[in-house]
């Protein structure tokens, strides 16, 4: 799953998350990833997406399940606690009603 809305994530973001961001982005603004420094367009795009993620533009939620009904375990790449937090109580949730 994957978030780009740049509203959406500020709304969700607390104030501390915030200013990390934007701290970051005021720590690479003059760091501007060129094409020509990767070996392929897979790097590339690569180092674009972990850019788009540390300036606060991009959430990725990868969701693994080992049985294909359950979330089993999730990782989020990305700094927003309350999605992270949410998915916690929701995985909670699911497990509880796969366990009665």
């Amino acid at each position: 799953m994957l978030f780009q809305d740049e509203a959406l994530l500020k709304s969700l973001r607390s104030k501390r998350e915030e200013f990390e961001v934007q701290e970051t982005i005021s720590e690479s603004r003059h760091e501007n990833i060129q094409r020509s420094e990767y070996n392929n367009n897979k790097d590339y795009r690569r180092a674009l997406m972990w850019e788009s993620i540390q300036n606060g533009k991009r959430v990725n939620k990868i969701f693994e399940s080992k049985d294909g009904n359950y979330i089993s375990n999730f990782t989020v790449q990305g700094n927003v606690e309350k999605i992270e937090k949410e998915l916690v109580f929701i995985r909670g949730i699911l497990e509880k009603e796969k366990n009665n």
